[in-house]
């Protein structure tokens, strides 16, 4: 993922909450091959929009948790299952 605050303009923005803050503890991140207005999201939208879309199945032992599609809706990329910041 994409995570150099250095390559952002002014005008990119976050394709769920289109908010265009970014900082070390939500940085605005290119997890798939969107380009323009679509290509940015913060890890916190993009954390939040997963969360929504899994199925889970609670039982007193066994906690399991399945996403039909871990990957991005418009460009069909999967998501990474981990995620490296640039930030300190």
């Amino acid at each position: 993922m994409d995570c150099d605050n250095a390559s952002l303009t002014e005008i990119d923005a976050c394709r769920i909450c289109f908010s265009n803050d970014n900082t070390n503890t939500n940085p605005l991140l290119a997890p798939c091959k969107c380009i323009g207005s679509v290509k940015f999201s913060h890890l916190s939208c993009l954390k939040a929009w997963l969360n929504q879309s899994k199925l889970s199945q609670l039982s007193p032992r066994v906690h399991s948790y399945k996403w039909n599609n871990f990957g991005c809706e418009i460009c069909k990329i999967k998501y990474p299952c981990n995620i490296l910041s640039l930030f300190e």
